[in-house]
């Protein structure tokens, strides 16, 4: 195993943890981490299982925890969610990205580009995601406070 596939596992384990509180952020990393691992994968010759493996993840996830979930209040219509509206946004972006790098080549000069960029938009995700966290956790610290 890579170095990434070892660690990527510490911080997706307390997200598995509070999945039925974070549903969207759990599915939105989950995903993330393993499409920030298609360069790996990529080279070692495994873009077929790669591919399996996003699939499966992403019928499981879209059965289990209805992916793009609304909210509702009596009298008010049916509007996306911000986390649903995210995650669509995500997963659009890693897809244009793996298009892209289909269609065209790097430039001699860059040989990783499309490896750098799709590591990049994986990185801006864990980075928003522990920024997401730290805040609901500060929030529910000052609002559990006793003074």
């Amino acid at each position: 195993m890579q170095v990434h596939e070892k660690s990527i596992l510490l911080p997706l384990l307390p997200i598995t943890l509070l999945s039925m509180d974070l549903r969207q952020n759990m599915i939105r990393s989950m995903t993330a981490s393993l499409l920030s691992m298609y360069p790996l994968l990529k080279k070692d010759g495994l873009p077929d299982a790669y591919w399996g493996l996003i699939l499966i993840y992403g019928g499981l996830s879209a059965i289990a925890f209805s992916v793009l979930p609304t909210t509702v209040r009596k009298g008010e219509e049916k509007t996306p969610s911000s986390k649903g509206i995210l995650l669509w946004t995500s997963s659009i972006g890693f897809l244009c990205i793996h298009i892209l790098s289909i269609w065209y080549k790097p430039p001699l000069k860059y040989p990783y580009l499309w490896d750098a960029i799709m590591v990049t938009w994986g990185f801006l995700h864990f980075v928003e995601m522990i920024v997401r966290l730290y805040y609901k956790h500060f929030k529910l610290f000052i609002n559990s406070a006793p003074f």
